[in-house]
């Protein structure tokens, strides 16, 4: 027995010893393989890079169509197409998800074509930038809805900045004229509004986008008080973040907003070349694009931002006429502080 005992004692050293000898080698492999760098915030703590990769870009329906200065875009889940208001020429034009042309809308009554949203029907709802018009179409570009807003709002017509629907049906309406949001049924009659103009919480200036999230609230883009608003789904304010000023760590002139399935906020900051992510409480997570250091993402002008359910953002650029397609590295987790 206690030869057995002194061998188990020499074969246990043995192992002790090489894995010392091996425990800095393996300490080396598990290292981040992405530089640690100084930062003022959690947003700026690792290059952006290792969150985004840049997948395609479509500058236009061919190649010798090009965009003019697309302001909108949206996703149908549904159908699996892409859609982008192509506003500078007054259409939508649509794409697969792989980026491939599928056909072009001249949708009627609609002259310049912004704010896009796709119900769970497919739907399309394109508003127009210049009149308090909104029209929806099926996804083979016949019009099946026809909203006249003019004068729903407080102060006249309509000047409409963001489409969101909810899973009734119910077509929210961004009134920048009213500093408010107008909520309307699947006929187009107006049921309520959200907000008012002023400085108070749950008041509103200077509207520039409207997004739902999955539970139903409601977030309002505000380019000149603060910069989203957030209220539940019976209207209520709840919080409000993002301060606009010309500090780097601020907003500068956010322009639209989208969620993805995390309930993480993208939001695109037009004046500062940015796009921004926060999570549901404010928290800012992310920038890409700008002066981000390490960022894969260079931007001009964009103006407007949306998500799919597989992890790809799509950012629509008014400055260089294009949009940007990108994909999430890890699509099935939220970003870490």
């Amino acid at each position: 027995m206690g030869r057995i005992w002194s061998r188990w004692l020499g074969s246990t050293s043995f192992t002790l010893l090489a894995l010392s000898m091996l425990a800095p080698a393996l300490a080396r492999e598990v290292r981040p393989r992405y530089p640690i760098i100084p930062s003022r915030g959690p947003a700026e703590a690792r290059p952006s890079g290792f969150d985004l990769r840049p997948t395609y870009t479509l500058r236009g329906y061919t190649p010798a169509d090009h965009f003019s200065s697309p302001e909108g875009i949206a996703v149908d889940e549904r159908n699996r197409i892409v859609y982008v208001a192509d506003t500078g020429k007054g259409r939508v034009v649509a794409f697969s998800f792989q980026g491939l042309p599928k056909f072009v809308l001249e949708v009627a009554g609609i002259s310049a074509p912004r704010d896009l949203v796709v119900d769970e029907k497919g739907r399309l709802f394109v508003a127009d930038k210049d009149a308090p018009i909104v029209r929806a179409v099926d996804a083979q570009g016949k019009t099946v809805l026809k909203m006249d807003l003019t004068g729903a709002s407080m102060v006249g017509s309509p000047r409409i900045r963001g489409l969101a629907v909810d899973r009734q049906g119910r077509l929210y309406v961004g009134d920048q004229a009213g500093a408010q949001v107008l909520v309307c049924d699947t006929e187009g009659h107006v049921l309520s509004r959200i907000g008012s103009p002023g400085d108070r919480e749950g008041q509103l200036k200077m509207i520039e986008d409207v997004a739902l999230d999955r539970v139903g609230r409601i977030y309002v883009v505000d380019s000149v008080g603060t910069a989203v608003n957030v209220f539940d789904p019976q209207g209520r304010f709840i919080f409000r973040f993002g301060r606009i000023s010309a500090d780097q760590d601020d907003l500068r002139s956010p322009a639209s907003l989208a969620i993805d399935r995390h309930d993480q906020l993208w939001v695109v900051d037009q004046a500062d070349h940015a796009v921004r992510v926060f999570d549901g409480r404010g928290f800012a997570l992310r920038r890409f694009g700008g002066d981000a250091p390490g960022s894969v993402a260079g931007f001009l002008f964009p103006s407007a931002v949306a998500t799919d359910d597989s992890g790809s953002i799509y950012i629509a650029e008014k400055g260089a006429s294009q949009v940007q397609v990108f994909a999430l590295s890890n699509p099935f987790l939220p970003f870490r502080p």
